[in-house]
């Protein structure tokens, strides 16, 4: 199942500067998502198996977006739910809890790892399913990840938190 991109509108009316490179960033990231497929009892993460690793969130984590939207990291255990080339799809056992001027919705969506610390990005991400295969990529911005990492979001070891 490929990443499909949103059709774009049929007529932009406005837009400032920053709501431009807002939507180019958004579908940067909804073309980079990969394509995922479920996990299976012999995908890695760094040198064990990625079916032993979770991430706990212990309180909400707020993640702003482009486009005035902010994502929310549920209070939960995530556990392995997808991979693709780059890494692990943690899945939120509550959703991801999004918000805008138009209000609040759940959508499917959790925590992406990257499975090698050499390649690609080696921090946790947010990821969004919009659903129809449309899988969103955010990186967690520096303040959010150096503030919430550790202490409110946890990676677990076969049940265990690694340090």
């Amino acid at each position: 199942m490929g990443t499909k991109l949103p059709q774009p509108p049929a007529v932009v009316i406005c837009c400032s500067r920053f709501q431009v490179v807002g939507l180019v960033f958004l579908v940067f990231l909804l073309g980079c998502a990969g394509s995922p497929k479920p996990i299976t009892p012999f995908d890695r993460m760094g040198d064990g198996l990625a079916i032993d690793t979770a991430f706990r969130v212990k309180q909400a984590v707020v993640i702003p977006a482009p486009l005035s939207q902010e994502y929310v990291l549920l209070p939960g255990e995530y556990l392995p739910r997808y991979v693709d080339g780059h890494g692990v799809y943690y899945a939120s056992p509550e959703g991801v809890l999004q918000r805008s001027s138009k209000g609040e919705r759940k959508l499917a969506g959790g925590i992406h790892m990257a499975s090698q610390p050499d390649r690609y990005f080696s921090y946790p991400s947010l990821y969004v399913d919009f659903g129809d295969g449309n899988l969103a990529k955010l990186p967690m911005p520096d303040s959010v990840r150096s503030t919430t990492y550790g202490s409110h979001v946890v990676f677990l070891y076969k049940g265990q938190p690694v340090e």
